[in-house]
């Protein structure tokens, strides 16, 4: 399972590499560099959420196909909960 509650705080400036420089000061210095603005409000911790969503729909999703499986093969074949054990 994935661990619950928000993604821990970066450590670092994400604006700066793992070095600690910025990755884009000669750009800034010759003036090309420009940040545009994005319209869309897609954030880590949304795309963590996202992800957390999907993984427990598909896990209850999982474990209804195996219901519903372990439900059809003891009505079809009258396989109970568990296999018997093998004769010593």
């Amino acid at each position: 399972p994935l661990p619950a509650g928000p993604p821990p705080a970066p450590r670092h400036d994400p604006n700066l590499d793992d070095d600690g420089h910025d990755p884009y000061a000669v750009p800034k210095a010759m003036g090309l560099f420009r940040e545009i603005p994005s319209e869309v409000a897609l954030t880590v911790d949304v795309i963590v959420n996202r992800i957390r969503d999907n993984h427990d729909r598909f896990t209850a999703k999982v474990a209804r196909k195996l219901v519903g499986e372990q439900e059809y093969y003891a009505a079809r074949y009258g396989f109970n909960e568990a296999p018997a054990a093998a004769a010593e």
